[in-house]
């Protein structure tokens, strides 16, 4: 807050000989925070004096503060859409949801598989934090960092991309689709070595399963692939299982 300023007759009925120097006016103030945390006020005025009513002089207060707890905050509006729940309740109960601005982590349980033509391509090792954008019909995430490690070939994260959640109907968990995200392969093969890239656009990569934790499930999905070595695109059938670290626990709250 850099400053808060008073001006007005009854402010400055003290300073002006021709009011009396005890001039009251007492106000009402709503505050307001918007998206970022920054407060507006609206005031009015109980009546005590009269040069400080509507018809009078007038009374102007400048002033803004920023809230530093909590931090980030946003205000729930009505029909907003679902929430990330750490309770499996609809709806879900007060302080227990997270929205905007929440960070979804996961961390690889077993290994990733990409079954293709020429080799399987593993890696036992990957994580993924992800950063909520949106929580209008569906969960909208910002994907901030995504990582393959222990591979059995040169693997690369090329694109980070998004997620979206899609509520399932009756259960606490979610459809997830996948956009923008592109890993490129390198692997050593009986053809030579052998270069794919991986792209998703709308891609369902399968179900978020609400729990304690939370886990995603993808089973034999045909990984869309972007044009390199004909050998490529043969198929790309991915199986991964994801467990959701934080929010722990997590839910997605029903329609």
């Amino acid at each position: 807050m850099d400053e808060s300023r008073w001006s007005g007759a009854c402010a400055r009925a003290d300073s002006q000989d021709s009011h009396p120097s005890n001039t009251q006016f007492i106000l009402r103030v709503l505050l307001i925070p918007d998206k970022e945390g920054a407060v507006t006020a609206r005031r009015r005025r109980l009546a005590t004096d009269s040069r400080c009513n509507e018809g009078g002089l007038g009374t102007q207060w400048d002033a803004e503060y920023e809230v530093t707890s909590p931090k980030p905050l946003y205000i729930e509006s009505e029909g907003v859409g679902p929430a990330l729940c750490t309770e499996a309740a609809n709806p879900c109960p007060a302080g227990k949801g997270d929205r905007v601005g929440t960070e979804i982590k996961a961390s690889l349980s077993g290994t990733s598989t990409i079954t293709t033509s020429f080799l399987n391509i593993n890696c036992g090792k990957s994580s993924l934090t992800a950063k909520v954008t949106s929580t209008n019909e569906r969960i909208k995430a910002r994907v901030e960092a995504l990582t393959y490690e222990e591979c059995n070939c040169e693997v690369k994260v090329l694109g980070k991309g998004t997620l979206e959640l899609e509520p399932i109907a009756s259960t606490t968990n979610a459809k997830i689709k996948s956009t923008g995200t592109e890993v490129t392969t390198n692997c050593s093969t009986i053809f030579g070595t052998v270069h794919c890239i991986y792209s998703t656009s709308a891609t369902e990569l399968g179900t978020l399963t609400g729990g304690n934790p939370a886990t995603t499930d993808t089973e034999g999905l045909n990984l869309p692939r972007l044009s390199t070595s004909a050998i490529c695109a043969e198929k790309a059938n991915w199986d991964v299982k994801y467990e959701v670290t934080s929010p722990k626990p997590l839910y997605i709250e029903p329609e």
